[in-house]
């Protein structure tokens, strides 16, 4: 490596981006003695893509993570579980799969509270626009904040 250390180990984990469409790309990171090889698939909406990655390397990898697709979707006060979300999740048996959705929306939310605490007056009154606002789990608590929320979605 660049810093002269040898690794104790390396992990190979890769990334399944459900939002992003291009050629696969490899890249390497250092944490603490733990080297990663992170392969990074940018595969769009193309499901039968994600599901043959994850048969590929389950069981040769030491993690599968997925990004740009969350297991559930969110209008008003019905919530929708995603039938690939949880369909996929049962694909991969012998290797972790790693997805991001409890930990971004409680983030997410945090961050939204302590800025609307910091500033009360940001949304009261206002007019929101949510582009995917089924999508985020904060619709709703912007939904009690501000005057309107409209929301753009085909479903919601």
């Amino acid at each position: 490596m660049a810093d002269g250390k040898v690794p104790m180990s390396v992990k190979q984990i890769v990334l399944i981006d459900f939002l992003r469409q291009g050629w696969p790309e490899r890249k390497r990171l250092r944490f603490g003695d733990v080297d990663f090889t992170v392969t990074h698939h940018k595969i769009g909406w193309d499901f039968a893509t994600g599901e043959e990655i994850i048969r590929l390397h389950d069981g040769r990898v030491d993690g599968i993570a997925l990004s740009g697709i969350q297991k559930s979707l969110t209008a008003e006060r019905v919530r929708v579980l995603h039938p690939f979300y949880h369909r996929i999740l049962r694909l991969a048996t012998r290797t972790p799969l790693y997805v991001g959705d409890d930990l971004r929306n409680l983030y997410a939310e945090r961050a939204l509270r302590v800025h609307l605490q910091e500033n009360p007056f940001l949304l009261r009154g206002a007019r929101v626009l949510f582009h995917c606002g089924s999508l985020t789990p904060l619709a709703a608590m912007v939904k009690y904040e501000a005057k309107s929320v409209s929301f753009a979605d085909l479903w919601a």
